[in-house]
């Protein structure tokens, strides 16, 4: 059984349909709140810092594909050696063995099927009690943030589809979810916790399915995202410009009074000058910032189906790039829209727009702009459980989840790590809604995973691949081997490599100098960030929350 496992081909995706995935599991509820924190921190300086955390969220990214490479690299010359020992006695010409050698080293150094988690990476490089830590880490991290997932739909479903008004099941209004860890009204609590189940069954079938097999789904997912993303940019520079520079914006003709009794909403602060600047409002605008752009984890999992993998660094700068765009578009756009009404969750400004008396087509489009977060985690959920059992996977087997054959019942393994991973935060949702307090501290694991796990894994795996093949390259080479490295893998041909530490993901900011700058960029930033919630957990009166209290915010991915 084995045998006909082991001897199926793998089914890959392009570059194209990685590039969705990505963005799904990045694009997630964390950016819902930048207008709100770029309005009332500034707009100009928030610009500048997503700017730069883009920049260096991105390092972290690229520097786990160029670990993961020298992790393969390292792992085939093992194989090769042990091969070359057992022939030894037949004492072969080893300048040919030494130069088939060096020329598998470089080539094999692209990824191949064979596939690092995290948790895995941190065992070769750091060692196996640090691996437990490492995964410890990424538990929690991905456990959190699939619970957060949970609560926003269900209680976006909850508070919006038409359950009736009944003691047994009614529609849950904005109020039952103010201050509440969970709603206390039996109505809507059991609302609550329907929409908790649907979810829950959709997101642990969906988790259950191989990556390959979502393409569908996440392709249409993704391009929901940004059909959604650009209504929201285009329909508020639209009423910006309707409004001819006014200082108060098209979207101060909704009722603000009823917006008010919305949770986690205020308009104390009219700040319409883009120069504005809050220095706490901006500390605790930069963990949203992080986590907005937080896809580390999900790296090796999304890219392993990919067929051609030559391209993954300028796959990831891309996807980078681009959202790192988008979030300073839509945080600039409907923040100079709604200005002092903005709302903390950005597509409850659309909330009011969705009832009698729009226009047609503008009650669909709000209405496709309030569930969208709901829709959102349903395709990020998966993603987040299928990334997080592969790590326990690897680190309790010691086994990549590709190989089928190394492990008796592997598959079955797999879909019980899915199902206990993705069973867990929904059974939490089903007692806690709000997750302001645990967020607060556990979005710190964030700082981790974006930087200090990539820091120390290039550091060491630099160390490492030098230590280990700086004897064989002392100057520039360059490989003419050709050679297939696994099913639906393509051709490699004519690598060129400047150093013997590189990779062929590597590049200027593969160096030393950038790792020592970034680990000093993160030390700061981490330190800022405890810094505004010592700030806003001291200011726990009314008078310090409506000045800005962005802890409510559900980070996400």
């Amino acid at each position: 059984m084995a045998e006909e496992v082991s001897a199926k081909p793998k089914s890959s995706y392009s570059s194209y349909t990685a590039f969705f995935f990505l963005v799904n599991y990045i694009l997630g509820t964390g950016f819902l709140g930048i207008p709100y924190v770029m309005y009332h921190s500034g707009i100009i300086s928030c610009t500048f810092t997503l700017m730069v955390i883009t920049v260096f969220n991105c390092f972290g990214a690229l520097w786990i594909i160029e670990s993961m490479a020298r992790a393969y690299a390292l792992e085939k010359h093992s194989e090769e050696d042990s091969s070359r020992r057992l022939i030894d006695d037949e004492k072969p010409n080893y300048s040919t063995i030494d130069s088939k050698l060096s020329n598998d080293v470089r080539s094999l150094s692209f990824l191949s099927r064979r596939k690092f988690e995290i948790t895995e990476l941190c065992g070769c490089f750091f060692g196996k009690n640090v691996k437990l830590l490492c995964l410890l880490i990424v538990y929690v991290q991905i456990t959190l943030a699939s619970w957060s997932f949970t609560t926003v739909a269900a209680s976006t479903w909850s508070s919006n589809i038409p359950f009736g008004n009944t003691t047994t099941l009614r529609q849950c209004t904005p109020e039952d979810f103010a201050d509440n860890v969970i709603p206390t009204e039996l109505g809507c609590l059991n609302s609550y916790r329907l929409c908790v189940g649907i979810y829950g069954v959709l997101v642990i079938i969906l988790s259950c399915l191989e990556l390959t097999e979502q393409k569908i789904i996440q392709i249409i997912m993704g391009l929901l995202r940004f059909f959604v993303v650009t209504f929201m940019c285009i329909n508020s520079l639209y009423a910006y410009a309707v409004a001819h520079g006014n200082s108060h914006s098209v979207g101060n003709s909704v009722d603000i009074g009823q917006m008010n009794n919305l949770p986690d909403y205020n308009t104390t602060l009219s700040n319409a000058n883009p120069v504005f600047y809050s220095f706490e409002g901006w500390l605790q605008a930069i963990p949203i910032f992080v986590y907005a752009e937080l896809m580390h984890l999900g790296l090796p999992s999304m890219l392993e189906p990919v067929a051609d993998k030559r391209n993954l660094h300028r796959l990831i700068v891309g996807v980078f790039c681009i959202m790192g765009f988008i979030y300073i578009f839509i945080g600039i756009t409907i923040s100079i829209r709604f200005q002092g009404s903005v709302a903390q969750i950005a597509t409850l400004n659309w909330i009011q727009f969705s009832k009698e008396g729009n226009p047609t087509s503008l009650r669909v489009m709000s209405y496709i702009v309030i569930f969208f977060p709901s829709l959102d985690v349903l395709s990020a959920f998966p993603l987040s459980a299928i990334a997080l059992s592969n790590n326990i996977y690897a680190a309790l087997t010691g086994y990549d989840t590709t190989e089928l054959e190394a492990v008796s019942h592997s598959r079955m393994k797999q879909i019980v790590l899915r199902l206990f991973v993705s069973v867990v935060p929904i059974t939490c949702a089903f007692f806690v809604e709000s997750l302001v307090t645990i967020l607060r501290w556990a979005g710190l694991l964030g700082f981790f995973v974006c930087y200090f796990m990539p820091i120390g894994l290039q550091f060491f795996s630099r160390r490492m691949y030098r230590l280990k093949f700086v004897d064989n390259w002392s100057a520039r080479y360059q490989a003419s081997t050709e050679e297939v490295v696994e099913e639906n893998q393509v051709e490699h041909t004519n690598l060129v490599y400047n150093k013997p530490m590189d990779t062929p993901y590597s590049s200027w900011f593969s160096g030393k100098k950038t790792l020592f700058v970034t680990l000093i960029y993160a030390l700061t930033a981490f330190g800022f960030t405890i810094a505004g919630i010592v700030m806003s957990s001291g200011g726990s009166s009314h008078a310090n929350r409506t000045h800005l209290d962005m802890t409510d915010i559900d980070y996400g991915y």
